[in-house]
């Protein structure tokens, strides 16, 4: 597969009104389990054979307490099957020296997205990079971005059934979600589902323990290579659209 995203946490260190993941609409913020999500990453790849980029977010993914060891894990049990492994950031963090070991060790990219011209940690986010700078952690800088309205749950599009295809066709979508043991077509639906309630529908997504269970390992990679390239239920597309 190409793409695949993890949440690892719901916490974060901005409170953005229109997160992307809907985490300042959850509850209660946390840090998803270290045991549960390294079941996730073992789920996956005993039916997919390879990930070229394996992204790992949040929330705040530098603040997970127990990052060391996610990113560890899936270095040590699976870097032979991914081409990089990349952790996205916001820059407001103050990272520890053995955390920046372990990200230097286990060949972890960062990509960071700058919200400086709306929050500000501008001196917060230069000593990660003089940081990095120094460790020779490899980053990208993301500082024009373009965000996106989801629709959900404020501005819904109401598209007809027969527009619906289309959409999702061309939401420009890159990458799909892998939490809790099943794959979604985008993290925006698993960050509402998990934050705010959103009730996903069986047929919107692919459980892993369900296909290992039911199908022989070639008719569950097939089943998953089908579902990634659009050929996602009878409808063609998740109800989250």
């Amino acid at each position: 597969l190409s793409k695949i995203d993890t949440a690892l946490t719901s916490r974060c260190t901005l409170n953005c009104r229109h997160c992307a993941m809907f985490v300042t609409s959850c509850k209660k913020q946390e840090d998803y389990p270290l045991d549960e999500l390294k079941r996730n990453f073992d789920l996956l790849f005993d039916v997919v054979d390879y990930v070229l980029e394996y992204t790992l977010f949040g929330g705040e993914p530098m603040i997970h307490k127990d990052l060391i060891s996610i990113l560890m894990y899936l270095h040590e049990k699976y870097g032979n099957r991914i081409g990089r492994i990349v952790l996205i950031s916001n820059g407001k963090a103050i990272v520890k020296e053995d955390l920046l070991n372990t990200i230097k060790k286990c060949n972890v990219i960062l990509s960071i997205s700058d919200y400086t011209d709306v929050h500000d940690y501008g001196s917060i986010l230069n000593k990660l990079l003089d940081e990095l700078n120094r460790y020779k952690i490899p980053y990208y800088f993301n500082k024009e971005m373009e965000w996106k309205d989801h629709g959900y749950p404020d501005n819904p599009r109401n598209f007809k059934p027969d527009e619906m295809r289309n959409h999702l066709k061309a939401c420009g979508h890159t990458t799909h979600s892998f939490n809790k043991g099943r794959l979604y077509w985008c993290d925006a639906n698993y960050g509402a589902e998990i934050n705010t309630g959103y009730k996903t529908q069986l047929d919107d997504i692919v459980d892993f323990e369900v296909l290992k269970e039911k199908c022989p390992v070639i008719d569950a990679k097939q089943r998953v290579f089908a579902y990634c390239m659009g050929y996602i239920n009878e409808n063609g597309y998740p109800s989250f659209c």
